[in-house]
């Protein structure tokens, strides 16, 4: 696997684990860094933890290309 594949896996797998979500700048993509990414779904609270599914809106990111999802957790 060559660096470039390493790389593309790697935001992948961040943006399937979760990126921190703040009520001041919402969800940061963790391939192009956009911030308040679009909110596609907000799952109940759990605990004192909220998981919510966003889009990045960027046409030249690649999570954007691809389609891929990113998960934010907000923790109270």
């Amino acid at each position: 696997m060559n660096a470039a594949t390493r790389e593309i896996a790697l935001v992948i797998t961040t943006a399937r684990a979760g990126v921190s979500y703040s009520a001041k700048h919402g969800a940061v993509c963790p391939c192009c860094g956009a911030e308040r990414l679009p909110v596609s779904r907000t799952m109940p609270w759990s605990g004192s933890v909220r998981i919510r599914y966003h889009r990045c809106q960027n046409p030249d990111c690649l999570l954007c290309a691809i389609g891929e999802g990113i998960k934010s957790l907000q923790e109270d």
